[in-house]
């Protein structure tokens, strides 16, 4: 594409210019490229440890992979201090606000995904068999955004908004996992209460992560 010989053609005149290899390892990931663009980030990473947006955008792409534990060490980085009690603060909340971003993103796609496999099945384009398999496979994924976020819990000594928002982040989570129960055993038996549960719970997690999202410190 345009944007991915751009991004080539700078990096191979300013060979330093970090931030245009993280935008190439973008548009690589938008390409189905995810080992390429973590290759790319990892020589970010390499060249400048403390670069932010290739923990991020490894994290990504470790999580993908069903790489928690990883990209919970990825995470770790963002933000990393080894100045006094006020640069570890500023650290904390430099790493929690990338984490926030991080589960954010990943629940609100699964929930988007999870809403549209679904559609796609009643109109009949696709299979009940298909369509569990998926289903299953997001669960594990929740689980894992969860684990992530409780990697960068606030303090005590945070704001109760951002305190808050941490716990409504958690609830939505729940809601999205029991969705996606309630919609496993509508697939398995047919009851049609546990559809209908399935979709309740879904909207009440979207509602419950834009709260989240609304009383969160800078609106992130």
């Amino acid at each position: 594409t345009a944007a991915r010989v751009a991004y080539e053609d700078i990096i191979a005149a300013q060979p330093d210019a970090q931030w245009a290899r993280v935008a190439l390892a973008d548009v690589l990931m938008t390409q189905n490229q995810p080992d390429a663009a973590e290759s790319l980030l990892r020589a970010v990473q390499k060249a400048d440890p403390g670069n932010p947006d290739a923990a991020l955008g490894i994290a990504r792409i470790l999580a993908s992979k069903g790489d928690y534990d990883g990209a919970v060490q990825q995470i770790a980085k963002i933000g990393a201090s080894n100045g006094g009690d006020s640069a570890a603060a500023d650290s904390r909340e430099v790493r929690a606000d990338a984490v926030t971003q991080f589960f954010d993103e990943g629940v609100a796609r699964i929930g988007t995904l999870t809403a549209q496999m679904r559609s796609a099945w009643e109109a009949g384009t696709d299979t009940r068999e298909a369509l569990y398999k998926a289903t299953s496979a997001q669960n594990a994924r929740v689980t894992g955004l969860l684990t992530i976020l409780k990697s960068a819990p606030p303090a005590s000594t945070d704001s109760e908004q951002r305190q808050k928002a941490y716990k409504q982040r958690i609830y939505a989570a729940s809601l999205l996992s029991q969705s996606i129960a309630a919609l496993l055993k509508f697939l398995e038996t047919s009851d049609a209460d546990s559809g209908a549960t399935a979709t309740l719970q879904l909207t009440e997690f979207q509602k419950e992560l834009k709260l989240a999202r609304d009383i969160t410190p800078g609106g992130k």
